[in-house]
């Protein structure tokens, strides 16, 4: 069941049952540590980064719209390129968090599969005995 809790497949009796005993016997609470390290450890190995030219484009984007943003010219110039300077710096920055956000997911959802494939593969070769 601990690989259940780590892997956050147990329901809220099991998890309040699992964090009972790790209070209660401080090698549980080891094993629990030392189970998520190799999760973590395991997830940071096979991680997908965005590709570093996203990066690049995405800051590029943000330096152009920024630029727009300077003051130059008339009053009136101005005003408009200062707004549209802004609304494209959030946009941009809206579009770098959602890229951000997206990955995140995209990783805990590979980290969930992992955990699952691996109490799966476990399942199966106890089965298989």
């Amino acid at each position: 069941m601990l690989e259940q809790y780590v892997l956050g497949l147990t329901d809220e009796k099991e998890t309040e049952e699992v964090e009972r005993y790790a209070e209660a016997f401080p090698e549980i609470k080891a094993e629990i540590e030392s189970m998520r390290k190799a999760v973590d450890d395991y997830a940071r190995q096979y991680a997908v980064m965005p590709p570093e030219e996203l990066k690049t484009r995405v800051m590029e984007e943000i330096d152009e719209k920024e630029a727009y943003s300077q003051p130059q010219g008339s009053l009136r110039g101005r005003t408009e390129r200062s707004n549209g300077g802004r609304w494209g710096a959030w946009l941009a920055r809206g579009i770098m968090a959602t890229l951000i956000i997206l990955s995140l997911s995209f990783y805990q959802s590979k980290v969930a599969a992992d955990r699952e494939y691996e109490v799966l593969s476990r399942e199966y070769r106890a089965f298989q005995q």
